[in-house]
């Protein structure tokens, strides 16, 4: 009897931690599978009677967690202010550390586990499909198929579902782990299958125009190749070719609009880095403040230097720094300036841990600790729960103990049923949910559908004697970021070279009851300041002409009008109205 109930508890603990691991791609549906697993690991600390074995990941998660909270406390945070990113945020780290700190999975578990991850993360993929493919059918309200539009309403989709550079870095880890599994079977369709969805992950990291993401693809893809040719038949050896051939196809294909960007940029000769990517600006504000007299030897605690950084944003007048409080972008300059050099050293064995990792899944571990390494240089991933959830699976699993023999029994037919009845319910309730959500606030960037105005009030320009306007109020759909609430609509993307020229402009009337707090025409260049030209409030009931000219932009830019109340969630208290009228705009190509 008490062999069949520690039997049934072995069970009911394997299906939650394959769930778990399912789950986590899913950020939003990852804390109750987390949270009951860790209770019945952490019980386990107390049932099994067997010798614990340490997992010595876990210590150094939990390690640099306890460090984190002594810098902070040290650098004169309260504990309120710590909490909220130690205790929500990097949440998962803790408490998965917890989980697994005394377990008795073994590597054939670990094994499952990563199994059943990498469906999760192409379920999650599948589902910004399904959805994506749906609102292209039923959710463009008669909005044009520019490839603009299409592309921004990818965008739009894959935010609902998460943050595209941590959906494509799921993508990958589960990428990376179909590869150990294709090579351990070693057969034409294994390897049949890892190219098509090495092709299909391509394609949609493309899609996405996360540079990141695909910069990770390239390597991930080129290691795959690098590690067939060390095998020995002549049938792996021919993969390797093909591999190697889609590593070419996937750098040819990255240039894409935002790397193309780049490209544009280098061959005219401008190589300053700041001027190519805001991270590169926002770096080099972290350096004035590490370089600073009084930086503090365990840093500014966590969070602690974002005052500082907007004080650096004001000094040298990076616009889209102050107004988006643009956080650092890479872990490693955020652990240094959080939590000085000895929390880096800390948070720099716990990455590179994983590649010190012996057992039957090396191979695994090996790749996403490179993945992880390039992902950390251009995102502070652990300061977001998408990207806490992830890295802690993986750190921990890395760290479980060897299992030498082939002891690993499977789970139940039935159970196994159960499973999958859950996860297929789980994602057809999470698609239905999507495709009934209102989704006009989501798609707000581009399909936006003002209402059309012929008769224009006040005193109407000549210009627009007989001509019609679009109106802009409470009833239009907006946007909240941070205590902000906007509207905007981008008119049009052009790309455009150093010696051309870009002319923008439009009528715009405020009715003398508008209570919004700004009301703008702007450039977007990808990547760097906008270039705004923006209607006087003090001159409301007056049609004003908005208009931009600039020359010697670079990349692709947006054509953006933006009515902005600022401390507020909605436009529910936004008196009177905007309308705007006659938008022309005119690229001179310089030839």
């Amino acid at each position: 009897m008490i062999l069949s109930k520690k039997k049934e508890i072995e069970t009911i603990t394997k299906s939650i931690s394959l769930l778990t691991a399912f789950a986590i791609p899913f950020a939003n549906y990852a804390p109750i599978p987390v949270i009951l697993l860790s209770l019945l690991g952490i019980a386990s600390w107390f049932t099994k009677k067997d010798k614990k074995q340490w997992n010595k990941s876990s210590i150094l998660i939990l390690s640099f967690c306890l460090f984190s909270i002594i810098a902070s406390l040290s650098a004169g945070l309260s504990f309120k202010e710590i909490s909220r990113i130690t205790f929500e945020i990097r949440f998962p780290l803790i408490l998965l550390s917890l989980t697994f700190l005394f377990s008795n999975f073994t590597n054939n578990s670990v094994k499952e586990m990563l199994k059943w991850f990498a469906l999760g993360a192409y379920s999650s993929v599948l589902l910004v499909i399904i959805i994506y493919i749906y609102s292209l059918c039923f959710e463009f309200d008669n909005i044009p198929y520019t490839f603009l539009n299409l592309r921004l309403c990818f965008y739009s989709v894959v935010n609902i579902i998460s943050h595209r550079t941590y959906l494509c870095f799921n993508l990958l880890s589960g990428l990376i782990i179909l590869f150990q599994i294709c090579l351990d079977k070693n057969d034409k369709k294994s390897i049949l299958l890892l190219v098509l969805v090495t092709l299909f992950s391509g394609f949609f990291i493309l899609l996405s125009d996360a540079r990141i993401s695909l910069l990770s693809f390239s390597v991930i893809v080129f290691s795959f190749a690098v590690i067939i040719l060390f095998k020995k038949t002549r049938r792996i050896y021919a993969i390797s070719i093909a591999l190697l051939f889609i590593v070419i196809m996937g750098y040819l294909l990255s240039l894409n609009a935002r790397i193309h960007d780049l490209y544009l940029s280098f061959i005219s000769g401008n190589i300053d880095l700041t001027s190519l990517d805001p991270r590169f600006t926002i770096w080099q504000c972290v350096e004035n403040i590490i370089t600073a007299n009084d930086f503090p030897i365990l840093g500014f605690g966590t969070g602690g230097a974002q005052q500082l950084l907007a004080d650096e944003y004001v000094k040298i007048d990076f616009t889209s720094g102050i107004q988006d409080n643009f956080g650092i972008h890479n872990q490693y300059l955020e652990s240094i300036v959080e939590y000085g050099y000895i929390g880096l050293i800390l948070f720099l064995s716990i990455c590179i841990y994983p590649f010190f990792n012996k057992g039957k899944n090396k191979i695994v571990f090996y790749l996403w600790t490179i993945l992880l390494l390039i992902n950390l240089a251009f995102e502070s991933m652990i300061s977001r729960s998408i990207g806490s959830y992830t890295i802690a699976f993986f750190l921990v699993l890395s760290g479980l103990k060897e299992d030498e023999e082939e002891n690993h029994s499977p789970l139940p037919k039935n159970i196994m049923r159960i499973l999958f009845c859950i996860v297929f319910i789980g994602i057809s309730a999470t698609s239905i949910k999507y495709i009934l959500k209102d989704k006009k606030d989501d798609f707000s960037a581009f399909q936006r559908n003002f209402e059309k105005v012929e008769t224009l009030p006040g005193d109407v320009p000549s210009e627009l004697k007989g001509k019609s306007g679009f109106r802009i109020d409470k009833t239009t759909s907006s946007e909240k970021w941070r205590n902000n609430c906007s509207t905007y609509y981008r008119f049009n993307e052009y790309k455009t070279m150093e010696n051309d020229s870009l002319y923008f402009s439009l009528y715009v009337y405020a009715s003398p009851d508008f209570n919004g707090n700004s009301i703008k025409a702007k450039f977007e260049e990808r990547n760097i300041n906008a270039y705004i030209s923006e209607y006087d409030l003090t001159r409301k009931g007056e049609w004003q002409k908005l208009s931009i000219g600039k020359r010697g932009m670079v990349g692709n830019v947006f054509c953006v009008i933006n009515v902005e109340k600022k401390d507020a969630p909605d436009f529910s208290d936004l008196n009177g109205f905007v309308i705007f009228a006659q938008p022309n705009i005119e690229l001179i190509k310089d030839k």
